[in-house]
């Protein structure tokens, strides 16, 4: 795998990531000559993705960066080794990383962007939880990142055949489905949910329910009044009779 990173006094971020060498080489020849004048390209150890990319507060000393790639396996042995030296401080921060699971290239190369790429920042409260570091613990956080409701749904269905524990399915339940309802909920609230997202809430509700064992149906029943109540209200707005 190949990385081109641009290093600055006083930041640095990646700007590629992929497999091909030749990939790399006419990205980086696609740069601006300032950045390619302060940019370089490497390759590290790691040949297919998905990957880990830790982003830390100083240098690593081996490679004078401040990245570092691993498996998704060692990250997760990265963890336990943290919580067994936790940092009193509940505010502190181990480090960022990013899971990288596709060929990455950034689009507007003259600026950091990496802030916008989804993350997560590793405090206590990250290495408290319950759930192991996976593909499948990522891909939910992926699809809630980017509002992707079928690959929760593609994810739900494979909680039938392999990802079958309790603590995988309450993942998905309250990480993954209860997590963007939330969000929608709040974009619904500011009246950016369309009439097509309100449908999706409804589903997502019986999942979870499904997920977590709750199978009463109250929790559903009273989302459908809600969501087609609102529904309702919209097409009679437009129809001036409300």
């Amino acid at each position: 795998m190949y990385v081109i990173e641009v290093k600055q006094q006083t930041e640095s971020w990646l700007v590629a990531i992929c497999p091909q060498e030749e990939q790399a080489t006419e990205y980086l020849n696609s740069l601006s000559s300032d950045i390619q004048a302060i940019a370089s390209c490497y390759k590290i150890a790691i040949e297919t993705f998905p990957l880990i990319v830790i982003e830390h507060k100083g240098l690593v000393p081996e490679t004078i960066s401040r990245f570092e790639f691993c498996s998704i396996e060692n990250l997760q042995v990265r963890f336990n080794i943290l919580r067994k030296q936790k940092n009193s401080d509940q505010e502190n921060v181990y480090f960022k990383y990013y899971f990288i699971d596709e060929d990455y290239f950034q689009l507007a190369s003259d600026e950091n962007y990496m802030t916008y790429l989804p993350h997560t920042i590793v405090t206590n409260d990250v290495l408290d939880e319950p759930y192991d570091v996976t593909v499948f613990h990522e891909y939910i956080k992926k699809s809630v990142s980017t509002y992707y409701i079928d690959g929760l749904d593609q994810l739900f269905e494979q909680t039938k055949t392999v990802y079958t524990s309790r603590l995988e399915k309450e993942d998905l339940a309250l990480n993954g489905y209860d997590a963007l309802f939330w969000k929608m909920n709040y974009d619904h609230a500011c009246g950016k949910l369309t009439e097509v997202g309100i449908q999706y809430l409804l589903p997502m509700v019986e999942h979870m329910e499904h997920l977590l064992g709750e199978k009463n149906g109250s929790t559903a029943a009273l989302l459908c009044i809600y969501c087609w109540s609102k529904l309702a209200k919209k097409i009679l707005k437009k129809s001036h009779i409300f």
